[in-house]
């Protein structure tokens, strides 16, 4: 499932003992006006390396899946093209956004760590 973004996204980066997982912020708007943050697990090709709260615009990317050893379907966003855009200082951590129970529990398959 190819997808299209207007606007772009911010990358946060986490260095583990086998390899760099990425995921990409994301936001939504609830009934009483404030917003509320998610996240959604993102891989490059192997030789694209982002640091910590990167902005980039993608211009080619896609919706796809691995499955766990137990057979789970984990989605995440293949982002094959994008450009970089200007910095700017946010508020969100990488460490909160990959430090709850749930995180610590994922066993992340090989296929989806960028050596």
């Amino acid at each position: 499932m190819n997808l299209n973004f207007n606007y772009p996204i911010m990358i946060f980066r986490k260095d583990f003992d086998n390899g760099t997982v990425y995921r990409m912020g994301i936001s939504k708007k609830k009934q009483d006006g404030s917003y509320e943050n998610g996240y959604i697990n993102c891989q490059f090709k192997r030789d694209v390396e982002l640091d910590n709260k990167t902005k980039i615009l993608p211009s080619d990317a896609w919706l796809t899946f691995y499955k766990t050893k137990d057979g789970q379907t984990v989605p995440y966003v293949f982002i094959n093209q994008f450009e970089l855009v200007e910095e700017e200082m946010f508020e969100l951590d990488i460490d909160e956004v990959l430090s709850s129970e749930e995180d610590e529990q994922i066993d992340i398959d090989d296929n989806f760590l960028d050596d």
